[in-house]
């Protein structure tokens, strides 16, 4: 091995008709011969911690991430990235996150340290993180409102069913009322009718 080169190797698990798959990427990237690292060298990437997401059945994402097979930058976070493999017609998309203080970088297609323009970069994914972030926030805000107007709708309801059972029972009791009434009224003209049959 020259000692200005190296291999990072990334392991990606390809998950296809519940078999699972190993196989091995290798990168040219640009590593020292010496010193720790984890050096804030710009010049040196670093290997990548990987996970893999796949489905199920391999079918065709709906990203739009992918226009040819290689590696693509998650356009929202600068340590995450994607593989693109061409499958016959469409892209199969594994992804990848870098380790802790390095991002993608897509001019060499591995996890570097920060140099201007990656940083820069960089920058740019934590400002969307955030918006997104807000974003997130704010949609949740809106799924509480939504679930309190829905509880509140709920309530609602049940304190109108509640008059309901209050109006139907003031009816029977007013309907009961009526019999009684009726039956005392019947009961007057029995003894009407019985007084008139007496003789005087």
């Amino acid at each position: 091995m020259e000692h200005n080169k190296g291999y990072v190797f990334m392991w990606y698990y390809r998950i296809l008709t519940s078999t699972i798959y190993t196989s091995i990427k290798i990168l040219p990237t640009v590593v020292p011969t010496a010193g720790p690292t984890t050096t804030t060298d710009p010049d040196n990437p670093v290997p990548p911690t990987t996970t893999t997401t796949t489905t199920p059945k391999p079918n065709p994402p709906d990203t739009g991430l992918c226009t040819q097979p290689g590696y693509v930058r998650d356009p929202s976070d600068c340590q995450v990235y994607y593989q693109c493999v061409d499958e016959g017609g469409f892209y199969e998309i594994f992804k990848f996150k870098c380790s802790d203080g390095t991002y993608f970088d897509p001019t060499i297609d591995v996890c570097n340290y920060t140099d201007e323009e990656v940083h820069q970069h960089f920058r740019v994914c934590e400002r969307e993180r955030e918006r997104e972030r807000k974003r997130e926030r704010e949609r949740e805000r809106e799924r509480k409102r939504e679930r309190e107007k829905e509880r509140k709708r709920e309530r609602k309801k049940e304190r109108e069913k509640e008059r309901e059972r209050e109006r139907k029972r003031e009816r029977e009791r007013k309907r009961e009322r009526e019999r009684k009434r009726e039956r005392e009224r019947e009961r007057e003209r029995k003894r009407e009718r019985k007084r008139k049959r007496e003789p005087e």
